[in-house]
């Protein structure tokens, strides 16, 4: 029997996500114009751009700069001086930096409808991560001495940004947390909750994953050898819970992976902002 609705989406930017479901894959024939509404409709999803006046909010649009980028580009590199507000608007970008040991670190894939960066602009410090485009990903940029002297005059902004800054805090904390105390079937099953939450779709009675992900990726997600993400994939494969065919991971039964991201001693589940 087929399920209309395998998905109930609770993220904050499924507005925005849901608005651009007729647009299955990115158009670079977009103009200009396209960009910059597509970028209007993201910060309207953002408490603390509804806290500015509105030729405040005019003045943003007016300093957007519009950036494409091709599959794997290096946007950002680890150490780089950080002047600019990022707002993803196609694609996503792969956070991540080179270990000691030659193995890379990615920490996050952040999808589309997220503005990142503040905290590098608020403390004026170089970036922690690189920035690696996942698929081909289109930027929205505006100036980071801008945005710093819009919220310092407005208090409801600011508090808005304290808000949004506490919650990917809290949920690193989290993160570090789980990853000290649960067992890597736990800590994948998280993975791919996060991502059918941000980075996926439904098609009949399937929910596959937007980004092309391979056991290595996985391996980079999670700190652990493919040879661990392959037979832990292998696993969930044999329960039907997912299906895995040519690094396209599609979710068969989204209750059972999420039931199996559960963790007994944390109660608190933050969601990505």
């Amino acid at each position: 029997m087929k399920n209309s609705s395998i998905i109930e989406f609770r993220n904050p930017i499924s507005k925005y996500q849901h608005e651009l479901d007729s647009e299955a894959v990115l158009d670079y024939s977009f103009s200009q114009h396209d960009f910059i509404q597509k970028t209007i409709r993201i910060l309207e999803n953002y408490q603390f751009i509804q806290s500015l006046p509105e030729a405040d909010k005019s003045k943003l649009i007016q300093h957007l700069k519009i950036r494409k980028y091709y599959h794997n580009q290096t946007i950002y590199s680890q150490n780089d001086p950080c002047t600019e507000i990022n707002i993803i608007l196609e694609g996503a970008l792969k956070l991540g930096w080179n270990t000691t040991s030659g193995k890379y670190h990615t920490d996050i894939f952040v999808p589309s409808g997220t503005i990142i960066n503040i905290v590098p602009i608020v403390t004026e410090q170089p970036l922690l991560h690189d920035h690696i485009a996942q698929g081909r990903t289109v930027l929205a940029n505006l100036p980071g001495q801008l945005f710093i002297n819009m919220i310092r005059h407005h208090p409801d902004a600011l508090f808005m940004v304290l808000k949004l800054i506490c919650v990917r805090t809290q949920l690193n904390r989290e993160q570090n947390f789980i990853s000290s105390t649960e067992s890597l079937t736990t800590r994948l099953a998280k993975k791919l909750v996060f991502l059918v939450d941000y980075h996926s779709y439904q098609h009949k009675d399937k929910i596959l994953l937007n980004l092309k992900l391979s056991q290595e990726n996985l391996a980079e997600l999670l700190q652990t050898f493919r040879q661990s993400i392959n037979k832990e994939l292998a696993a969930l494969a044999n329960e039907k819970i997912i299906e895995v065919k040519y690094n396209q991971i599609s979710i068969l039964n989204y209750a059972k992976l999420s039931q199996m991201a559960q963790t007994a001693q944390l109660l608190c589940n933050t969601k990505f902002l």
